[in-house]
């Protein structure tokens, strides 16, 4: 009679746990999900590729290469938006017009009385003091009357006033 051959147990596979917020875990289950594997599968192929792109997922971190690409951009745009008169025109017409909407929106808010609302929107961004001080600006241009309007163009007269030349100036 032959021996038996006694099996040696394997040890048990290390376990890692991990602690992260609801949304956090939400975003791992999703694009998990989204790659067709498990979560532990999903966090073991983050760390063994570095966090890179895996031939059958959307791309988790840019490269080293995106990076220096996109820091040399955002260094572009933030010399381009320099304050005063160095400031290209088509940035200067940039800033006049988002100006020209936040005016309205918050003009608009505090007009219907809620201007609770603009300085808790404000204050989340700029902080408390500062946005209690856009808030007072905003009140001085809901209260301010409305702008007068251009006065109407004269009615030519004379022999080429039935004609359509410079009817558009």
């Amino acid at each position: 009679m032959s021996r038996r051959r006694r099996r040696r147990p394997k040890p048990p596979p290390e376990s890692l746990t991990l602690s992260a917020t609801d949304a956090e875990w939400a975003v791992v289950r999703a694009n998990a999900a989204w790659r067709g594997v498990s979560i532990s599968r999903y966090v073991v192929a983050l760390v063994l590729d570095g966090g890179g792109d895996a031939p059958d997922g959307p791309a988790l971190a840019l490269a080293g290469d995106e990076k220096r690409e996109m820091l040399e951009t955002v260094r572009v745009f933030r010399a381009a938006m320099g304050d005063g008169a160095e400031a290209p025109p088509l940035i200067e017409d940039m800033r006049v017009r988002v100006r020209l909407l936040f005016d309205a929106w918050a003009v608009g808010m505090v007009r219907d009385g809620r201007r609770g609302e603009v300085r808790d929107i404000l204050a989340a961004r700029v902080g408390a003091a500062q946005a209690e001080r856009v808030v007072e600006n905003i009140v001085a241009l809901a209260d301010a009357p409305a702008q007068p309007q251009a006065p109407e163009p004269e009615k030519r007269t004379g022999p080429d006033a039935s004609s359509e030349q410079g009817s558009l100036f």
